[in-house]
C-alpha cells in the first residue's frame, strides 16, 4: 500500500558515531575512555580502522579515512543533516589485525530517537512525543571483499528479513569473528564489512545480491526526527580467551566430563591423596600373549577425585602389539601408579559412590609400579559411569613400621578381613 510523505520540508537527521575498543585479555563490561584505532593495545594486540561512505551513490570524503587514531567525539560512519525518503547510503569498514590473532565483534549501542518538535505534515499522522527514525530506517549488512558492493557469495551479517534499526541496531553485537565462527581475524589480514540503509523498504535477493529501496513506504511520521547510535568495534586475544564469544547469551555451555569411570584415592584414613595418576585400559589376551592399551588418564585433585573419560575410540599401544590372529579375550581395567613410600591396602567398586562393594584380592593384580582391577566397561556401555575407590597406606623408613602405626594398621585389616569374611558368608548363603 503507497503512504503519502511530504519532502519540501522534511528534515531527517542520521547520526551514527563511532567508537573502538581494544581488549587484550580480559574482556571489560564498563570500558569508557578505553578507545584504541591506529597503534597497539596491551598484550600485543594491534587493531586499525578505515572507512569509506557514499551517500545516494557519492562518496562522502568527510566521512571517510585510511588509517589513522579514531574519536568516538568526532569521527562517525554516517553523518546527514536532511535524509529524505528513498534516500541510501553504504558505508565499508576494513578491519586490520596486527601481531597477534584476536576475535573480533561488532556491537551497536546507545540508539536513541529524538521527535525535535513535529512540523504540520508530521503531527496529521503522528500524535505522540518520540521519534520514529530508528522504525523506519532499515540496515543490511554483510561479509565483503572490499569493493563496497554486496554480490553473490558474501555472507550477510544481519538484515536479509528483518532490518529496521530498532530492530537490527539496538543493543545489539553481532560476531565477526569469535569462538562460535570458528576462525579468529589473523594478522596482516584485511577483512571487510559492508553496511548499507534505506529511508523506506529495504529490500535483499541473496540468490541475485539485488539491493532496493522503495520511498514510498516511508511515511510523515519520521520528519523532524534525528536518531543517534554508537558503533563499537571489539577485539579481544583469542590466544588469551580461546573460547570468547560476542553474545554473552551464546556463551557455550562449560563442557561436563562424562566418565566411564570416576573415583577417588585415600589413605589408610581415609584422606584424600592428589596428584596420583589414574587411568583406564584395555587388555588384549591372545594365544601370542598380552596387549595392553592405555585409554584414558587423570590426576587426582585435591579431593583425590579422578574421572576417566573414554572417546571409545582413543587407545595408545604399550610397546609393541604381539597379536596376529586368532582368538582373543577383551577385558579393561582401572589402574592406579604407584608413588614411591606407597603400598596398596584395598580397592573397592561399584556402579556408584554409594554402592561400592571391596574387591576380592584375586582380583587385584600388581605388575611393577600398577596396581589395578578389573571394570565392566566396553565400546557398548560407554554411558557407564562406575567408580572405584583406591585405599593406600605409606610406608615408615623404608618399610619398617613404628609400634604405633603397625596397631593401627592391623587393626584397619583385621576390620577389613571381618568385613569380607561377612560378605564372603552372606554370599554362601
Amino acid at each position: 500500500m503507497t503512504r503519502n510523505f511530504t519532502t519540501k520540508i522534511a528534515k531527517i537527521t542520521l547520526v551514527i558515531g563511532v567508537v573502538v575498543l581494544l581488549f587484550a585479555f580480559f574482556l571489560q563490561t564498563d570500558a569508557v575512555g578505553s578507545t584504541f584505532a591506529t597503534g597497539s593495545g596491551t598484550g600485543g594486540l594491534e587493531l586499525r580502522i578505515d572507512s569509506k561512505t557514499f551517500y545516494n551513490g557519492v562518496l562522502q570524503p568527510n566521512l571517510s579515512w585510511t588509517l589513522k587514531n579514531l574519536s568516538p567525539a568526532h569521527d562517525k560512519f554516517f553523518n546527514f543533516g536532511d535524509v529524505k525518503p528513498g534516500d541510501t547510503g553504504t558505508n565499508t569498514i576494513s578491519i586490520h589485525i596486527k601481531k597477534n590473532p584476536a576475535w573480533v565483534c561488532l556491537d551497536f549501542k546507545n540508539l536513541e530517537d529524538s521527535e525535535n518538535g513535529r512540523n504540520e505534515p508530521e503531527q496529521i499522522v503522528d500524535n505522540n512525543e518520540q521519534g520514529e527514525l530508528s522504525s523506519e530506517l532499515e540496515f543490511f549488512a554483510w561479509r565483503d571483499d572490499g569493493d563496497n558492493k554486496f554480490e553473490i557469495g558474501e555472507k550477510p551479517l544481519f538484515g536479509t528479513s528483518t532490518q529496521s534499526a530498532i530492530q537490527v541496531l539496538k543493543n545489539k553485537s553481532y560476531a565477526l569473528a569469535d569462538y562460535g565462527t570458528g576462525n579468529a581475524y589473523q594478522p596482516n589480514q584485511t577483512k571487510y564489512i559492508g553496511i548499507t540503509w534505506c529511508a523506506g523498504n529495504l529490500t535483499i535477493d541473496v540468490s541475485t545480491a539485488k539491493i532496493t529501496c522503495d520511498a514510498t513506504a516511508m511515511g510523515n511520521e519520521a520528519q523532524t526526527d534525528s536518531m543517534t547510535l554508537d558503533v563499537v568495534i571489539r577485539a579481544v586475544s583469542s590466544s588469551g580467551q580461546p573460547k570468547f564469544v560476542c553474545n554473552k547469551s551464546e556463551e557455550p555451555e562449560p563442557e561436563i566430563p562424562h566418565c566411564e569411570v570416576e573415583g577417588h584415592k585415600y589413605d589408610e584414613n581415609t584422606n584424600p591423596l592428589s596428584g596420583w595418576t589414574m587411568g583406564l585400559m584395555k587388555v588384549v589376551s591372545h594365544n601370542k600373549g598380552i596387549d595392553i592399551y592405555d585409554l584414558a588418564t587423570d590426576v587426582t585433585d585435591k579431593n583425590g577425585y579422578f574421572c576417566l573419560d573414554w572417546d571409545g575410540k582413543k587407545q595408545t599401544i604399550r610397546g609393541k602389539s604381539t597379536y596376529k590372529s586368532g582368538p582373543k579375550t577383551v577385558t579393561y581395567r582401572v589402574y592406579e601408579k604407584m608413588l614411591s613410600g606407597w603400598k596398596n591396602i584395598d580397592v573397592e567398586r561399584g556402579v556408584d559412590f554409594n554402592n561400592l562393594v571391596q574387591v576380592p584380592v584375586i582380583d587385584i593384580k600388581k605388575e611393577g609400579d600398577y596396581v589395578s582391577v578389573g571394570v565392566p566397561i566396553n565400546e557398548t556401555t560407554l554411558n557407564t559411569a562406575y567408580h572405584v575407590d583406591f585405599y593406600n597406606y605409606k610406608n615408615v623408613g623404608h618399610g619398617g613400621w613404628s609400634k604405633k602405626d603397625k596397631n593401627k594398621w592391623d587393626k584397619f585389616k583385621d576390620d577389613c578381613l571381618a568385613i569380607w569374611d561377612k560378605a564372603k558368608n552372606y554370599n554362601r548363603s
